[in-house]
């Protein structure tokens, strides 16, 4: 990714300013998938959070 500079040595980079990207970037690049799969994914969201 291009976000792995680890500018300050946190694994954040200073033009990061997205939280959820923020997150990903202290995952192992194995989740990654997962969890992106897993926010792209509908099937799994209940009915009542669907307007």
């Amino acid at each position: 990714m291009a976000f792995n500079d680890n500018i300050n040595g946190q694994g954040f980079t200073l033009y990061t300013i997205d939280p959820t990207q923020q997150m990903f970037e202290r995952l192992p690049s194995r989740f990654h998938m997962m969890f992106y799969k897993a926010l792209n994914d509908s099937s799994h969201v209940e009915e009542k959070f669907v307007n």
